[in-house]
């Protein structure tokens, strides 16, 4: 019995070399790739170059702040402790054309397009009667009224009071919540 402890233990001290060659071989032509056909400068470094950058700069372990301290020598100082936070939620259906059994587009398609000047998703500025201003995500929008959540409700709103802020681009932007650990730790 003892025996197959002993190998269970053996076979988890094995390194897993054909995982990290193909992790290392991917992060390389990325790198690559990056550089040449985009032509962006890429910063590449280690972790633990990373990390000493960290610790020389009195900083927490955050994932936003690691990614600033990448590939310098430097004190990093923070000039925001509120991240921008991104979520994809793509545009929904990217199915533009209904296909017939034999997997040819219906001839008969059209699209279907309700406004030109904005669709769910938008981020709109709203004139409401009494001249106070609402700004919103557009929920859904109509050939006259556009709707946006307001007050727990979905209030509808005419289309000549409403402009148009931020076009959809498949992106949710929010600020992340201020961290006070954080906070405190730069503060003393």
């Amino acid at each position: 019995m003892t025996s197959n402890v002993v190998f269970v233990i053996d076979a988890n001290k094995q390194p897993l070399q054909p995982c990290s060659a193909a992790v290392n071989a991917t992060r390389k032509k990325l790198v690559t790739i990056l550089k040449d056909e985009t032509f962006l400068s890429v910063l590449v470094s280690d972790g633990a170059s990373t990390k000493m950058t960290r610790l020389s700069s009195s900083l927490a372990k955050r994932h936003w702040i690691d990614a600033g301290c990448v590939n310098t020598k430097l004190i990093v100082i923070l000039k925001t402790l509120q991240p921008l936070q991104v979520k994809c939620n793509g545009h929904g259906n990217k199915q533009f054309v209904t296909m017939d059994a034999y997997g040819f587009p219906r001839k008969s398609y059209e699209p279907k397009k309700v406004r030109k000047d904005w669709k769910a998703g938008d981020i709109i500025r709203v004139t409401k009667k009494d001249g106070t201003m609402l700004m919103g995500r557009v929920k859904k929008a109509a050939k006259k009224l556009v709707y946006i959540p307001f007050g727990g409700k979905e209030a509808s709103f005419s289309s000549e009071n409403a402009r148009a802020i931020h076009k959809s681009d498949g992106y949710k932007y929010n600020l992340a919540a201020i961290d006070s650990e954080l906070l405190h730790k730069i503060a003393t």
